[in-house]
């Protein structure tokens, strides 16, 4: 069974790393359930915890707007003076990159990933390999 899962763990360990590698101005990276429960994320402590809760909040608002328009969110844009946050919409999970990058230039790859068995992964397991 830790077989299977530090196969997992690799497989979007390898994802995520050809996903931020190439991109410039990444600060980091939250893949969080709807239902708030961080899953992986390279912000310390509870600075993930905290942007995790908004993340949900967000997305789950914009998702509940959406609807009666009869329509669904693929990515969210939150523009600062220093930084963007941008939130994709990947079914059960919110992927977001807290950063100044275009979320146009990344959307294909995000909006491809699949983040169903991921309960046991950690944060540190993911960004092992991965150059911010």
């Amino acid at each position: 069974m830790i077989a299977i899962e530090n196969k997992k763990v690799n497989e979007v360990n390898e994802t995520l790393s050809h996903l931020l590698k190439d991109l410039k101005n990444v600060e980091g990276f939250v893949i969080v359930s709807k239902d708030s429960f961080v899953k992986v994320g390279n912000i310390d402590g509870e600075d993930l915890e905290r942007i995790s809760r908004h993340i949900a909040v967000v997305m789950g608002s914009s998702e509940m707007l959406y609807k009666r328009f009869d329509d669904e969110i693929e990515y969210i844009e939150i523009k600062g003076k220093k930084h963007k946050i941008v939130l994709y919409n990947l079914d059960d999970f919110v992927f977001a990159v807290i950063g100044n990058v275009n979320a146009g230039e990344i959307k294909e790859k995000v909006m491809g990933l699949k983040f169903n068995n991921i309960e046991s992964l950690t944060a540190e397991n993911v960004i092992e390999d991965i150059a911010l």
